[in-house]
């Protein structure tokens, strides 16, 4: 599957793009691998504004305004985190792409608001029927994906509630973990000059 093959796929399926608030620009999906394994969460990502975000935690680190400035190597802690805390997989294993059952509505993500506590993002999803469901994230830009009760789909909640801490009831569905995959899109840009060749 090429990039653009790709890209057309995702316009072509309607799955929802993610915006940068919430950790995009990319679309989150499930993947069938050539080997045949079902991956049920991804994340699709362009790699050229995940590579800038990359660089601009570098540079924070470089101007000693980041989060490790005060090790050894801020720059080299700060990707070993980066590298260490996500999960990829390559375009070139990818046979078959879906709209993911585990990718919570934009319209619903929009609406939780506030930390609960210290990377603590707690809401109620509640049903036309008026049931309601816990889920809980650690911060926004990892809760893409969510497990939900059995026999219930994102489309049938119609309303969000923010919950303060303890004020759940219930069982809690958590945010589940997800990989990303990097769609290069952009043609390598060479300049030629450096080698004498113009």
């Amino acid at each position: 599957m090429t990039p653009e093959s790709l890209l057309a796929r995702l316009a072509q399926t309607g799955i929802e793009e993610v915006p940068v608030e919430f950790g995009g620009p990319g679309h989150r999906c499930s993947v069938w691998l050539t080997d045949g394994t079902h991956l049920p969460c991804i994340l699709m990502e362009r790699v050229g504004p995940y590579a800038d975000r990359l660089r601009e935690i570098v540079d924070q680190e470089l101007r000693g305004e980041g989060s490790y400035a005060l090790t050894a190597n801020p720059v080299r802690e700060a990707l070993k985190t980066q590298f260490a805390g996500s999960n990829h997989v390559t375009l070139h294993d990818v046979a078959r792409i879906e709209p993911s059952p585990f990718a919570i509505p934009m319209r619903l993500l929009r609406q939780v608001s506030g930390e609960t506590a210290t990377d603590l993002w707690l809401f109620s999803l509640e049903t036309a029927d008026a049931r309601r469901f816990t889920f809980r994230g650690s911060h926004l830009a990892q809760m893409l994906f969510f497990d939900l009760p059995e026999g219930v789909h994102f489309g049938d909640f119609t309303k969000v509630h923010n919950l303060r801490r303890g004020r759940s009831s219930g069982p809690t569905f958590e945010a589940r973990p997800f990989f990303r995959c990097l769609v290069d899109d952009e043609p390598l840009e060479a300049d030629l000059s450096l080698l004498g060749l113009e």
